[in-house]
């Protein structure tokens, strides 16, 4: 696979560019496993790096308030932090390294497949989106092949959303019993909240508002690939007016902005999504949601749109150098796998 890669998703963009060592008039075809390998690979460095802040971003979303105080609206929750960094104090203070990472595990078991799909899907959508906009001959044959790429990271998406949120659920509430009150601290281990959940709640409490994660999903996925495949041909195309390729630094900017933008613009649908999902770890007189709609009414009537931005900072810290870490390393590891099979090739 050569290490240069012309990106194109012509509804941003209005020209290619050469980004790496080696120039591509087209997009490689194939390296399938490469691009699942790298993705998986990438996704994973990403989630044991960063996963102390996703607990922190997780805790804020979970915890109520009203009223200038920030009281706390329910008894279940004994813990109510003032903002990321007291978190993160109080957190590696009163439970240590093992409650930043409680649930980092279970975030791995889906992780890894779940990124293979969507580095694969995405390097086919932007493949075929090039091969339509490069193409002088069969027009219609290239729309369909856009469209069908296009069809095929959407039907990937939902797929990879809903079997992976028993995952999520798990993760999350796993996440969250440090901020319990001693009686609602059900588990402490994936083993554990997996018995509870398959004996009190059934196969519906593992797929539990499903369709919330869609929600949050399917336009940060929209928003994420898009924006950083805008920076990156942005650069691309001003480093190749004065002669210069593309450096990981390249990849980190742009995984940072695409992580940032897709991050603010889907905050709401992230913290009604950490709402749901957990509420289940509450005494019953404090699970007030009863679905999406309900959700978003409720937390908006008592906390207003802070409440339906609350953990952005957190996010924002975790998802902007995630990002960037998750794109640059991505790169690296297509680039090493590649050598690694050439070297077996020659051989």
């Amino acid at each position: 696979l050569p290490r240069d890669r012309s990106n194109v998703l012509p509804t941003l963009m209005a020209s290619s560019s050469t980004t790496g060592p080696v120039q591509d008039s087209v997009r490689p075809r194939g390296k399938y496993a490469t691009h699942a390998l790298a993705g998986a690979l990438a996704r994973c460095t990403e989630s044991v790096v960063m996963f102390p802040i996703d607990t922190v971003k997780t805790r804020l979303q979970f915890q109520r308030s009203s009223g200038p105080d920030g009281s706390t609206q329910t008894t279940s929750i004994r813990r109510h932090y003032k903002g990321v960094f007291d978190a993160l104090r109080t957190i590696s203070k009163e439970e240590g390294m093992r409650g930043l990472n409680r649930g980092v595990s279970t975030k791995l078991l889906y992780i890894m497949p779940a990124s293979a799909i969507s580095f694969l899907c995405y390097e086919e959508v932007a493949r075929a989106f090039h091969d339509k906009r490069e193409s002088v001959g069969d027009k219609h044959g290239h729309n369909m092949q856009a469209a069908m790429a296009v069809g095929g990271l959407l039907t990937a998406r939902v797929i990879g959303s809903i079997s992976r949120t028993p995952f999520d659920i798990l993760k999350s509430r796993l996440q969250v019993q440090g901020s319990l009150v001693p009686a609602q601290r059900r588990y402490t281990n994936t083993r554990e909240a997996l018995a509870y959940m398959a004996k009190h709640e059934g196969l519906r409490g593992l797929f539990q508002y499903a369709n919330a994660a869609l929600l949050r999903d399917l336009p940060f996925a929209a928003i994420y690939f898009t924006t950083y495949e805008t920076c990156k041909t942005m650069q691309a195309t001003w480093m190749k007016e004065r002669g210069k390729r593309l450096a990981a630094w390249n990849h980190l900017l742009s995984g940072a902005c695409a992580g940032a933008l897709a991050t603010a613009m889907t905050i709401p649908f992230d913290v009604v999504k950490t709402r749901l999902q957990t509420q289940e770890t509450l005494t019953h007189t404090d699970r007030i949601y009863t679905g999406i709609t309900h959700a978003f009414r409720s937390i908006f009537k008592h906390e207003g749109m802070k409440g339906l931005t609350r953990g952005l900072g957190a996010r924002l810290l975790y998802i902007t150098p995630a990002a960037a870490i998750v794109f640059a390393s991505y790169e690296q590891y297509k680039s090493i796998i590649d050598r690694y099979f050439e070297g077996d090739n020659k051989t």
